[in-house]
């Protein structure tokens, strides 16, 4: 049942429907599951991050398959070794199956990423260029000041 009531609110598209069926889950399970709840309650704003981007990138941005296929290959490559000799052997483990899916995800294409540009140069706009005209790349750094 609770896993029923959460599911309305993260099936939401947008983010004013999902904070309406959170208030409502909430109402029904605060009493019964307060440390469910509060979980929810301090980190909301972080739940709802993605609602704020296109929604046809959406799946990338809360996806854990990838995740989950890293996780799955580094058991794979541990569990044929019985004994590691050291540290060293199983961070080399981690770096090369890093490097692995990192060679095979580069050349992977985004579905539809084309219909969300305008939108995601709108949101990045939005978020680096200065309050005074200054021009921010993604890393928050300045480009070029505004003239006073």
């Amino acid at each position: 049942m609770v896993a029923y009531d959460l599911k309305k609110i993260y099936i939401e598209h947008k983010e004013e429907e999902f904070r309406k069926n959170y208030e409502n889950y909430k109402k029904s399970w605060g009493k019964i599951c307060p440390e469910l709840v509060n979980s929810w309650e301090e980190d909301l704003d972080i739940l709802t991050t993605y609602l704020r981007y296109p929604y046809e990138k959406r799946g990338m941005i809360y996806t854990t398959n990838i995740l989950k296929k890293f996780i799955k290959e580094v058991k794979r490559r541990t569990k044929v070794i019985e004994v590691s000799p050291n540290d060293n052997s199983v961070e080399k483990i981690l770096y090369l199956v890093s490097v692995n899916m990192n060679e095979r995800y580069k050349e992977r294409k985004v579905k539809n990423f084309e219909l969300a540009m305008d939108e995601l140069r709108t949101i990045r706009r939005a978020r680096y260029e200065g309050k005074q005209g200054n021009n921010y790349n993604f890393k928050g750094e300045i480009l070029s000041q505004a003239i006073p």
